[in-house]
Order: structure tokens, then sequence, then C-alpha cells
């Protein structure tokens, strides 16, 4: 139920319409609007969220923004560059580390990921 209830909340945000450029041009710039789409079906979603579910664990909001802002989710967040990475993942996986961290050198697919493909498959062909 819950779920299903947050897919529903996801669809019934996507399906705002932006505001035009020119109505955020129009409008004071010392005024602020009063009323978002976005808030008011949020708004609507948790009251009835609170009327099913009278008593919500502790953290439940957290859950629900990391669920609808995952890019601000700093748990998430590794602060790990490609070549960072590519040198962890060299050590872990006993790949050459300069193979892998000239991932974006000239001759290379330019995708971390598509080189680590390409160095393990020989690799995982036996299995």
């Amino acid at each position: 139920m819950l779920h299903s209830s947050f897919c529903s909340l996801l669809h019934e945000i996507s399906g705002i319409k932006p505001l035009s450029t020119t109505h955020w041009r129009s409008f004071p710039k010392n005024e602020t609007q009063t009323s978002y789409a976005a808030l008011d079906i949020l708004n609507r979603w948790l009251d009835a969220l609170r009327k099913h579910y009278s008593s919500l664990p502790p953290g439940t909001t957290a859950i629900f923004f990391r669920l609808l802002f995952p890019e601000e989710d700093t748990k998430r967040k590794y602060e790990i560059q490609e070549k960072r990475l590519a040198g962890y993942l060299s050590g872990i996986l006993g790949v050459s580390r300069k193979k892998l961290e000239s991932w974006d050198s000239e001759g290379a697919t330019g995708c971390l990921g598509n080189e680590l493909q390409r160095l393990l498959a020989p690799k995982f062909a036996v299995l």
C-alpha cells in the first residue's frame, strides 16, 4: 500500500507542467510565489499518509526526501572522481592500475566502466 501510494505521488508530481520563463520574469523580485503545485500535492499526500499511518516511525520524512531527491543524499555521495575510483578498482580487482587509470586517454573508450569491462572480459571468459 505504501509503495503504491508513493508511486502515485511521483506520478502526480510528474504530470505538473513547468511554469514558463515569462511567468517567472513577470514576478516582482521582492515577492515570492505562495503556492507551488508540487508542494500542494505533497502536502495532500502527507495528510493522507498521516490518516492511514498515524504512528510512522522516526526518520520517515527523511526517507521520503531521500527517495524524492537521491542526488541530495549525502550518504550516496562518495566524492570519488574516476581517477581515484580507477585506482581503488585496480587494487580490488587485480587489474593493471596503469591501464585502468588511462580510461580517458587516446585509444580508450572514454568510459571507466567500459574500460573495466574490457580488462576483465578475458578473466571471466573461461567461466
